[in-house]
């Protein structure tokens, strides 16, 4: 299944595309400097030149279902996620070392959307699920539907049912909660009720989380520029990619312990900044349905 890119999608892959690559000799210096020295404006310069690499992947994987905006997206942070990881020593081109962690971004993505109540990165895990839906399509035709599932189960040493379930899987996506039940009528999600929030309450917890994230920004221009680096690169960063105590420490040439010190300055200084929108919603954002 193919979807139509939508025209903010196409006017921001326009934009990308017209954005001047870099030389192999600038690429490596510029990771060396964000790398060796946190230069978060040669991060920027590394990332920007390699969003047009994400574009032509996020094209091939749209056949399953998936926006393009949505693949894009995922294959941004995954860009983010491989600079963190990136060897400029191996002289390797990044576009060359983040293709990996782009597919397998929006790989997952392609599973969990197919299938997000569970068992997404499961059985249903990248290297299973494209080559077997490959060798299945291949065998049913060669042997037919009943012999290509016995055959599949004794290649993959799989078990009937693990098997069953698995192919059921490939052909179905999960139904929409905002699909009809019947023509004309109610849909599934309108039979269902909302245990948690209502929706005064939700408006007033993203009311909060906006103001919150806009009262972080202006804290941040406060910070000098050891403070911001570990808000950006600890403190805000993906679990999967902040910045170590002893990393900051070797980075800012000084001990552990310092490191340590100079992060609670920064939550500190945070906490003062958030501590009167927090008391202003007390009571509504956290308020219970009646």
């Amino acid at each position: 299944m193919t979807l139509t890119i939508d025209p903010p999608t196409l006017a921001y892959m326009r934009r990308v595309n017209a954005i001047p690559t870099l030389t192999r000799d600038d690429e490596l210096r510029l990771a060396r400097e964000f790398l060796e020295h946190g230069d978060l404006g040669a991060r920027e310069q590394v990332l920007v030149a390699n969003l047009r690499n994400v574009i032509p992947i996020a094209l091939r994987y749209r056949r399953y279902g998936v926006p393009v905006g949505d693949l894009i997206a995922e294959g941004n942070a995954a860009l983010m996620r491989a600079l963190a990881r990136y060897e400029p020593a191996r002289e390797l081109r990044f576009a060359t070392y983040a293709n990996y962690w782009i597919r397998a971004e929006m790989l997952g993505l392609v599973l969990q959307q197919r299938s997000m109540v569970g068992g997404g990165r499961g059985p249903l895990r990248p290297k299973y699920f494209f080559r077997l839906r490959r060798e299945y399509a291949r065998l049913t035709s060669q042997l037919g539907e009943s012999a290509a599932k016995q055959a599949l189960a004794t290649q993959w040493k799989l078990k009937p049912e693990e098997l069953a379930t698995i192919l059921d899987r490939l052909e179905r996506s999960d139904a929409s909660l905002d699909a009809p039940l019947r023509e004309g009528g109610s849909s599934l999600g309108d039979t269902m009720v909302d245990p948690l929030e209502s929706q005064e309450v939700q408006l007033a917890r993203q009311r909060m989380n906006t103001e919150l994230s806009a009262a972080v920004r202006t804290a941040s221009a406060d910070l000098d520029e050891r403070e911001r680096f570990i808000l950006e690169h600890r403190l805000l960063a993906d679990p999967e990619v902040e910045y170590s105590l002893v990393r900051i420490g070797r980075l800012f040439g000084v001990s552990r312990e310092r490191a340590r010190q100079l992060e609670w300055r920064v939550k500190e200084k945070i906490k003062r900044r958030l501590e009167p929108i927090m008391a202003s919603f007390e009571g509504t954002a956290t308020a219970s349905p009646a």
